[in-house]
């Protein structure tokens, strides 16, 4: 039987990194199977993860702590976060190299230009875009109510988790759905195809936040997808996902998304994705060793 998506020929097209990346699972002994599986084990590490935290605040945490505060529930919020994404990460690093194949690259592939300080300067744009979404809304109010809530040394170590415990997250994610999975799928797909899917199934592995908080996940999603096969790395997707998540977290908790936040947040999205492509350009003029 012929498959639906055939496997694509190597890429002839350098510039396209992600067929770059793709090449190194061409030939692939049953690649459908091993990939399923892996990405399978991830999920169940998820399921455990999340499971073993609900054990442990059960038996453990009510026992020694029956009455957290505020600031002590948002913490125990984060610890949920780092446990169950750590647990799906560890299940799917344990499956990938239990179960064998080809060991292409997680992170980028080897034409990339990009750099890990990439992440950090995806980080500061996107807390200045926020910040520009915030002011734009007209929300200070409510930021300023909410930074009222803690006091500074509070905030101080709630930040501090959140960073530490949120990138568990975004680098658990963005390997596997887009170091992992969206490689795989440009084996089949054309890029733009391959980063539509990996999208679509980004938004479906993550709990349904109403329609415009589910389209702006999805959008997300897209924008993690065309960051990685522009730069041909994770990174600069890991600090926009890390910071979009701890100023939500820290600053927008439970506060659900409408068709102005959307927007807004989706523009913002497109001029962080124009400096991925500006960067991506510009390292490209450099000669080899110096991007």
């Amino acid at each position: 039987m012929v498959p639906a998506f055939p496997p694509r020929a190597m890429s002839n097209k350098p510039d396209d990194l992600l067929q770059r990346w793709a090449d190194a699972w061409r030939g692939e002994p049953r690649a459908l199977a091993r990939a399923g599986a892996t990405l399978l084990a991830y999920a169940s590490g998820y399921v455990a993860g999340a499971a073993g935290f609900a054990w442990l605040l059960r038996h453990v945490v009510v026992v020694a702590w029956p009455d957290p505060t505020d600031w002590g529930r948002e913490a125990l919020r984060l610890l949920d976060i780092g446990m169950t994404f750590g647990a799906a990460l560890a299940a799917f690093l344990v499956a990938r190299r239990a179960l064998g194949g080809m060991r292409a690259p997680l992170l980028c592939v080897a034409a990339s230009r990009a750099r890990r300080a990439d992440a950090i300067v995806a980080v500061l744009l996107w807390w200045a875009a926020s910040l520009a979404i915030v002011l734009a809304l007209g929300d200070p109010d409510r930021v300023a109510a909410r930074l009222q809530s803690h006091p500074p040394t509070d905030w101080a170590l709630l930040a501090a988790l959140a960073l530490l415990l949120v990138g568990v997250q975004a680098t658990s994610e963005e390997p596997v759905f887009r170091g992992y999975l969206l490689p795989r799928l440009a084996v089949r797909l054309p890029s733009a195809a391959a980063v539509a899917v990996s999208a679509l199934v980004f938004a479906a592995a993550h709990p349904s936040p109403g329609l415009w908080g589910g389209t702006l996940l999805t959008w997300f999603g897209v924008v993690f997808g065309v960051a990685t096969w522009r730069s041909g790395s994770v990174w600069p997707a890991v600090g926009l996902h890390v910071s979009h998540n701890v100023l939500q977290i820290l600053l927008a908790p439970w506060v659900p998304v409408g068709a102005a936040e959307f927007a807004a947040h989706a523009a913002a999205a497109l001029l962080w994705l124009g400096w991925i492509e500006w960067l991506r350009r510009q390292r490209a003029r450099l000669p080899p060793g110096r991007g």
